[in-house]
């Protein structure tokens, strides 16, 4: 493999705008037989004035001592007696009293966070090939040991330099000033210095033989291996979610850094790429962080590493202001003439990450659409239940005024003289005429009552259809994107979980979710209130069938208002 070196960096837009250095660093390094990389993200805090020096640091200290580790591992005979007891010593903690103990997630020991941190891909096929202590990188118990020596190599430099430089330069005015209340006590005491210089760290060793790769914080590294797959095989943290993150200036540092050794005799890669939280965070996931990394492979591939660090360079100033806004640091390695046979599989897939992210957004939307679908039918029976009470009222008050209607008529009618006195008779017209009076008063509201039911039940039957309207959109745009990505070589199996695979850690996820079944699309729901006109004025107060449709009750209803 000819891998060609990697970085490059550009200061964040919103720390242009805020007036704030870059506070993220990148370097490599070229040696006899391997090469060495290296960013630190310095934090955003103006309780850590100082951590654009401190990102510059960690890179210089982890590139020192990932240098000395690989001539060190190719030579023969034992781990430096300096190194094991730096170890032994960094490694030794007071015992905590039982009331003092930190919570569960912290309960393990520096050194067993340290062995659960190494993850090793390879080394099946004997190592009888390799050179000094190489062999002892995929022996799981002395890897642990050797990573040990490299973190406390790293986090002893790095922690010196800063302490060295605040002894000589203590904080100025302007750095005090911006200090909050919580750290300020600590300072004037001497302590949490390192904070002051709080940094991340994501840094590899690649030889001819085996890739070294560590991290402490956020960030990602991204591995592009000989069959054209991407992974992030350093363990996660998870302490490092949203802005937050573990860092070299946790007092853990030590027992927090992460390693992975991987196997480039029987594993080979194509690429090693490390990007901090700017360019993570500019993407909403690792599939879509990972087409951006294939599309910058694909450019080296068709011209040269050095023709995409020249072109990064000019670009990642717009990257940072469309997406994250934070400083971006990328480097790494790269073999474009292993990523040349990848060039055209690369671009299909990268074809496909648009319409995966759309699909998986209908995916995620349609099962949680049925809980206001039923809420929305749940709403059209209550409205007609409130419509048929309504004309239940009404009916028979508008019998009952019918009735009256004929009454009056027939008193003042001529036949009525025959029968009643005038006294009567005019009292009879007066009793009548109240009675009617009121009874028409009670059917008017009552038919503003019905009408306002009818409307209500009508709304409901057009806000169930809309969203009918829309659920089946979806379904018929979710098809199409499939259709889209059938076009393009994705199999029918990625449908189910389009970003499925490698977890956002690099892992895979313990179980599948459970998921709705797939929907098909609903007929349109509620009465065609325009092609059931509502014309019949009898009155029939009795409903024939109770669990009818309300558009086939409407033509015994009266055509009020």
């Amino acid at each position: 493999m000819a891998f060609d070196l990697i970085c490059v960096r550009t200061q964040g837009a919103s720390h242009i705008d805020d007036g704030l250095p870059c506070e993220d660093f990148g370097a490599v390094r070229k040696g006899a037989f391997y090469q060495v990389f290296a960013l630190g993200d310095g934090h955003g805090d103006s309780n850590c004035p100082r951590s654009s020096l401190g990102s510059q640091w960690v890179c210089e200290s982890a590139l020192d001592a990932l240098c000395s580790f690989a001539e060190d591992v190719r030579q023969d005979g034992s781990v430096p007696e300096a190194a094991a007891d730096a170890t032994d010593e960094a490694v030794e903690q007071e015992p905590v009293p039982a009331e003092e103990a930190p919570e569960p997630r912290r309960m393990r020991s520096k050194k067993m966070l340290i062995q659960d941190a190494v993850s090793i891909i390879g080394g099946e096929e004997g190592n009888a090939d390799l050179t000094g202590r190489e062999a002892l990188l995929f022996d799981p118990q002395q890897a642990k040991m050797l990573m040990r020596q490299v973190a406390v190599s790293i986090v002893g430099d790095w922690t010196s330099r800063v302490n060295s430089h605040y002894a000589e330069n203590p904080l100025t005015d302007e750095e005090w000033a911006g200090c909050s209340d919580r750290y300020k006590p600590r300072y004037q005491a001497g302590e949490r210095i390192e904070h002051i210089y709080g940094t991340t760290l994501i840094a590899g060793l690649v030889t001819d033989t085996y890739a070294l790769l560590l991290q402490q914080g956020d960030g990602r590294l991204c591995v592009f291996d000989a069959l054209g797959d991407v992974s992030q095989p350093i363990p996660w943290d998870d302490r490092c979610f949203a802005n937050v993150t573990t860092s070299m200036c946790d007092e853990d540092a030590l027992a927090s850094m992460r390693f992975c050794i991987w196997d480039l005799r029987s594993h080979p890669v194509v690429a090693v790429l490390a990007g901090s939280d700017g360019v993570e965070d500019a993407y909403f996931s690792p599939e879509q962080m990972h087409s951006f990394y294939r599309e910058q492979l694909v450019y080296a591939a068709r011209s040269s590493v050095a023709e995409l660090q020249t072109k990064l360079q000019s670009e990642l100033p717009a990257f940072s202001a469309g997406g994250s806004r934070d400083d971006v640091t990328i480097c790494g390695i790269i073999d474009a003439e292993a990523v040349r046979p990848f060039v055209e599989r690369y671009d299909m897939e990268n074809a496909q990450v648009p319409i995966q992210l759309e699909l998986s957004r209908i995916e995620e939307r349609l099962p949680k659409m049925q809980g206001k679908m039923g809420y929305l039918q749940g709403n059209v029976t209550k409205a007609e239940k409130d419509y048929r009470a309504t004309v239940a009222v009404r009916d028979p008050i508008a019998v009952r005024v019918q009735e009256l209607r004929s009454d009056v008529s027939n008193v003042n009618s001529g036949a009525a003289e025959g029968f009643f006195s005038l006294r009567t008779l005019s009292a009879l017209r007066g009793s009548l005429g109240q009675q009617q009076a009121k009874l028409e008063e009670d059917l008017k509201n009552a038919e503003a009552d019905v009408a306002r039911a009818k409307d209500a039940y009508e709304r409901a039957c057009k806000e169930l259809e809309d969203y009918v309207a829309l659920r089946n959109g979806l379904i018929a745009e979710r098809d199409n994107y499939k259709e889209q990505l059938k076009a393009l070589g994705a199999s029918d199996d990625s449908f189910d979980n389009v970003f499925d695979g490698e977890a956002r850690s690099g892992e895979a996820p313990e179980t599948e979710p459970s998921v709705a079944p797939d929907p098909e699309p609903m007929p349109g729901f509620g009465p065609d209130v325009e092609a059931q006109p509502w014309t019949d004025v009898s009155v029939e107060p009795e409903f024939d069938d109770i669990g009818s449709r309300i558009h086939r009750l409407s033509r015994r209803f009266f055509n009020r208002g």
